[in-house]
């Protein structure tokens, strides 16, 4: 499966929450993160795991693709790079 659990519902995320607002989607996202944390520390199985890490991997890309909208919806077009810069920095870090 991959990233496809994380990258699919972006698009459905991102209409979800042009429609109904930033905050209760992002809380949505959350709830799906959060649910799939407990259902995989409660897992019996693989197969439940592996469900659990899908559900988990859709909550984690509704959190990642949301924070990116809500970023640029608080900067101006001017100082637009340097949030994404200092993410990307922290991300780069925590990989290497």
């Amino acid at each position: 499966m991959g990233a496809n659990g994380s990258t699919v519902p972006l698009p459905l995320y991102g209409k979800a929450s042009d429609i109904w607002g930033r905050k209760p989607i992002l809380f949505v996202a959350l709830g799906f993160f959060e649910i799939g944390s407990a259902l995989c520390g409660a897992s019996q199985n693989m197969n439940m795991l592996i469900a659990s890490r899908v559900i988990q991997g859709i909550g984690g890309g509704g959190i990642m693709g949301l924070v990116n909208i809500i970023i640029t919806d608080l900067t101006s077009l001017r100082y637009f790079p340097r949030p994404f810069s200092f993410s990307r920095r922290k991300i780069v870090h925590v990989d290497v």
